[in-house]
């Protein structure tokens, strides 16, 4: 549990029942929710949202780049052109990040960008789930499970 989560499961109950104690825990709690950091991208957000690995925070844009910031910092690690129609929202798994295009499921280092490999399937590949050990897709119309 996170330090955020420790303190609104305090407050709450607190400011349910009115307590003069409430007040300064909603102060940390405002505290804690400031901004760390901001960064103007190229190009408009494309997808679900962001994925998260230990070392990099990865995303696509709508003029088919994936770029990757640190997530402490805010400080731009990678970006990449990646020449497609299309590409999905990513996936983590563990150090990689995963990614569906218009015929391929893409596997780079998410910290680097450096391609691990790619996997040609039949159709636009939806965004990647990581899960049991494998990998889920949907490409085509048809469901892909990869190990």
């Amino acid at each position: 549990m996170d330090r955020v989560e420790k303190l609104l499961l305090k407050a709450v109950p607190r400011l349910e029942k009115g307590d003069a104690k409430a007040a300064k825990l909603r102060e940390r709690i405002i505290k804690l929710g400031r901004v760390l950091w901001k960064k103007s991208i190229s190009g408009h957000f494309k997808g679900d949202g962001p994925a998260l690995s230990k070392r990099a925070l990865v995303f696509t844009t709508q003029n088919r780049v994936i770029q990757a910031y640190e997530p402490s910092t805010g400080r731009r690690l990678w970006s990449r052109n990646m020449g497609t129609t299309h590409l999905s929202s990513p996936a983590i798994a563990g150090r990689f990040a995963l990614f569906g295009s218009r015929t391929k499921l893409i596997v780079v280092e998410a910290s680097t960008g450096d391609d691990v490999w790619e996997l040609d399937l039949d159709g636009e590949v939806a965004s990647p789930l990581v899960a049991n050990e494998s990998v889920y897709a949907l490409a085509g119309g048809k469901l892909v499970a990869v190990r």
